[in-house]
């Protein structure tokens, strides 16, 4: 449920790359983007995969441990090669979730691409 003011202007960042992946400008200069619109009131939230462009990508826990973000809750779901963890969490102003792959694979994004209807769907816009 969406509790933002029926009248504010709301953004969702959906991405397989996830919102805080350090490891080059675009993925900065867009965190610090949205950072900057939930400053100035919009209602920001980003769902994302774990993808990042690190050779050797720490892991989901490591990379929230050390953005300093307050993790609110972790959900375990799927099973055998769907198997995925989610975490919710809020940097600053901006509500996010992460979808990470329990196992890598090669279509790792199939369980991303699977959830993210329903997530979108929530969060569409209301007509004005």
């Amino acid at each position: 449920m969406n509790d933002a003011q029926p009248n504010a202007r709301r953004i969702l960042f959906a991405s397989w790359h996830w919102y805080l992946d350090r490891s080059n400008g675009a993925s900065i200069t867009t965190r610090e983007t949205l950072l900057a619109l939930a400053r100035r009131g919009w209602d920001v939230k980003t769902f994302c995969g774990a993808a990042t462009d690190f050779f050797n990508p720490p892991s989901v826990d490591d990379i929230l441990t050390s953005s300093g973000v307050a993790v609110k809750k972790r959900f375990d779901g799927g099973v055998g090669e769907n198997a995925f963890r989610a975490v919710a969490y809020r940097d600053s102003g901006v509500e996010s979730v992460v979808v990470a792959p329990r196992f890598r694979r090669d279509r790792r994004d199939r369980r991303f691409c699977n959830s993210s209807p329903k997530r979108c769907a929530v969060y569409r816009p209301t007509s004005s």
